[in-house]
């Protein structure tokens, strides 16, 4: 009943939080999915713990980043779409391409480049069958 009398704004809202909830909980059940079809097609090994290793190491900055930048620039976007001329618009989205490949190959170079440093620190857990793998992934995951 209250929430026949919430302002439109406030529905709008919460509709909105409603479908970024839905969509982060079929992103997990996405990931536990690709987590449990790992462990039952390859087990619990030294492979697995590589990959995951490497996988989760490689993946965690630019998804930290793509996750702050959105933050920040949805709401650019928006007023750019909404009081920003086409051209201003355009140049931007440009810009903001050509800085985001620019940032993602000196990050992957850097990561790629670091990795036998930051391997023993990170990986000190790892067996060295796991570390090996987790070396000869990185060419796998290097772009």
């Amino acid at each position: 009943m209250k929430l026949v009398r919430l302002n439109a704004d406030h529905r709008r809202i919460a509709a909105g939080a409603a479908r970024v909830a839905f969509f982060l909980l079929l992103g997990k059940f996405a990931g536990a999915a690709k987590e449990m079809a790992v462990a039952y097609r390859y087990g619990v090994s030294d492979i697995v713990d590589a990959y995951q290793f490497t996988l989760t190491l490689a993946s965690w900055l630019p998804v930290t980043l793509v996750g702050v930048l959105s933050v920040v620039l949805i709401p650019v976007l928006v007023r750019l779409r909404r009081q920003g001329p086409p051209e201003e618009r355009t140049l931007f989205l440009r810009e903001l391409q050509g800085w985001a490949w620019l940032v993602g190959v000196v990050l992957a170079g850097m990561l790629y480049l670091a990795w036998p440093w930051v391997l023993p620190i990170m990986g000190q857990g790892l067996s060295e069958t796991a570390r090996q793998a987790s070396n000869e992934l990185m060419f796998a995951f290097a772009p």
